[in-house]
Formats: structure tokens, sequence, C-alpha cells
């Protein structure tokens, strides 16, 4: 499972966060896990431990931005402003080949990828708190917002602000 379409190494990092590693913390992946029925068929963005417990998945040394997704996806890539933009337009191309995908991402609809998420998405969570990832404190805790492409939310109606797409070829 090789590939070249994105350099791990050459993410910028934060001092507190040099291995650009943002665990999902539990609360959310039960609502991930309860939006798909239950299992997520694949992870294409995480490390070898699998912590959302995904019947698949892919580490960065194999890079899921050059492999084929399927099934139910839940998708938490690094925060890099330079490789958010590519994981949006995978998670969009995926869906369109039958894919359910649930792409969590930083709250910035001002930038690129936040744009380019909101229009093709076919509905979007903001959280309406921050979320502390795994091995984060409450203070370094992170605006985020869920994009989902053919998956239902219902499941996070209790965490956020939500907004459904009626026609998906609009984007």
């Amino acid at each position: 499972m090789g590939g070249v379409g994105f350099d791990n190494s050459r993410r910028w990092r934060p001092e507190r966060c040099q291995e650009n590693v943002w665990l999902t913390p539990e609360w959310l992946l039960q609502r991930v896990r309860h939006a798909f029925g239950g299992t997520i068929d694949l992870d294409p963005c995480t490390i070898p431990s699998n912590p959302c417990a995904a019947r698949q998945f892919i580490t960065a040394p194999d890079d899921g931005l050059m492999l084929p997704w399927n099934g139910t996806v839940w998708c938490n890539p690094p925060f890099s402003a330079a490789a958010l933009a590519k994981w949006v337009d995978k998670a969009y191309f995926e869906a369109g080949r039958h894919c359910r995908v649930l792409l969590l991402l930083p709250s910035r609809p001002e930038t690129s990828y936040g744009q380019r998420a909101l229009r093709t998405a076919d509905a979007v969570v903001f959280l309406s708190e921050r979320v502390a990832f795994e091995g984060m404190t409450r203070d370094t805790a992170v605006p985020c917002t869920l994009f989902a492409y053919g998956v239902d939310i219902d499941a996070f109606a209790d965490v956020g602000v939500s907004m459904q797409r009626h026609n998906r070829d609009a984007a």
C-alpha cells in the first residue's frame, strides 16, 4: 500500500504537536459509528494501533490519498493547511464512487479547503464545542466541522448545528 500523494514529513507542526497526530475522542467516534450503523469500514489516515477500530485502516506511510476507499469511511486527516484541500477532494471523489464519508476538519470556512468542503458535502455539522483530541487539554481544543458525504447526520444533532444540501449537483 504505497503512494506518493503527500509527504507526511513536510507538514508544518506547532511545537505542542510535532507528529501532527490528533486522535479522535471517543465521544465523537461513538456518534460516527452510530451514523454508519455500528461499524467504520475504513480510516484512511490513522496510526498503526487503529484507535477508531476500523475494519481496515491506512497509515501515513501508505498514504490514504493515493489508495481507493470503500464502504463507510471516517477521515480525521492531519490538520495541515497545505493538505486539507486534498483530503476534501478525495472525500468528494470517493463519495462519488459510492462510499459514505464523514470528514472532520478544522472550522475555517474562509480557507480554500473550507470553501471546497462547504460546496461539496451533502451535509455539514458545526460542532458546538471545541474538540479536545486524545492527549490534549481543554485549553488546546480545536473548533471543528464535520462534513458528510452520503451519510445521515442525525447522530450529531446533540453536538452541533447542522445544514443539509438538497441538491448535490449544485456543487
